[in-house]
């Protein structure tokens, strides 16, 4: 392992023992299965921490197959209250879904539930758009209007059935909506700003929603999502206390044209060395943090960077 690796990976540690320190049981799939990835990446798959936030995981999995938040929800404000079970995209595709398939990469957990979550992606409903596709926020018809695409969902549902096709998995119509999704997503894009709006055609959203969509756009349009990467690792947002996830997220973008060290070259990536900036601000959340969940955030972004050059 590199210095810079080194580095993060004891930044992981830390956020793993702070989240373990004040867990009370209710950080629910997002939060479990980031644990799960954690802890796989820094003491193995095999270890009982790993193998416990797996079973977790499973035993939160809702009677349609998919995950949420085991909690009451008004995603739009609306008036429109989802269930505890409600199954939302987001859970599928990143919260629940990337963790499994990094375990499945390692041979920790079944193929068929990766498969699972594929099969769950592709029913989940559509909102109409102009040109593309977009996937619904979540599997209640509430959420499944016209105006309420949510693009950092909708590319982040792109995202993990292009990861999962690069891992042999697939489904009828599988590549058509990736390509969908990216046609909506490159149309729904604000070249000025070099950002998102965070529903319809509303207004910019957040640095850490906006982390996801760039996280998500990277391989599948890359040039658009390789610029929304350079822009949050090379800019500060000190009045927003969610910021430093948005960077931690992009620190292990893989390289790419434009985006290895100008340098050392490659393995070390431009994103890898633009992280080096934000250390301390990592060391400061993960420091100050009292919510279990975004602890959990934190340990597997730092776990994931564990790994660049």
């Amino acid at each position: 392992m590199t210095a810079r690796g080194d580095a993060w990976k004891q930044r992981a540690v830390t956020a793993i023992s702070r989240f373990r320190a004040i867990d009370n049981g209710t950080a629910g799939a997002y939060g479990y299965a980031s644990m799960a990835e954690a802890c796989g990446r820094v003491y193995g798959w095999t270890h009982t921490w790993t193998k416990t936030y797996l079973n977790t995981v499973y035993n939160l999995q809702n009677p349609d197959g998919g995950w949420g938040l085991g909690r009451e929800y008004d995603a739009f404000a609306d008036g429109s209250v989802n269930d505890p079970d409600t199954t939302y995209t987001v859970t599928l595709s990143d919260h629940v879904g990337m963790p499994l398939l990094t375990g499945f990469q390692a041979g920790a957990v079944p193929r068929d539930r990766v498969q699972g979550i594929v099969n769950q992606l592709m029913a989940m409903p559509r909102i109409p758009v102009e040109r593309g596709a977009c996937v619904a926020y979540s599997t209640r018809p509430a959420d499944c209007q016209p105006g309420y695409e949510v693009h950092n969902v909708s590319a982040g549902a792109g995202y993990f059935l292009h990861r999962a096709a690069s891992l042999g998995f697939g489904a009828t119509g599988m590549h058509r909506l990736i390509t969908d999704i990216t046609i909506h997503q490159v149309d729904a894009y604000r070249t000025a700003d070099v950002w998102w709006p965070y529903i319809g055609s509303g207004d910019l959203q957040d640095p850490d929603h906006q982390s996801y969509s760039a996280q998500s756009m990277y391989p599948i349009a890359y040039w658009v999502g390789r610029e929304c990467v350079y822009k949050i690792l090379t800019t500060a947002w000190p009045d927003d206390p969610l910021s430093p996830l948005a960077h931690m997220r992009l620190v292990s973008t893989p390289g790419g044209v434009g985006s290895w060290s100008r340098t050392a070259g490659s393995p070390v990536t431009l994103w890898g060395e633009l992280g080096d900036r934000w250390l301390t601000e990592a060391d400061t959340f993960i420091a100050t943090q009292s919510s279990a969940s975004r602890l959990a955030q934190a340990a597997v972004f730092c776990a994931r960077n564990a790994g660049v050059a």
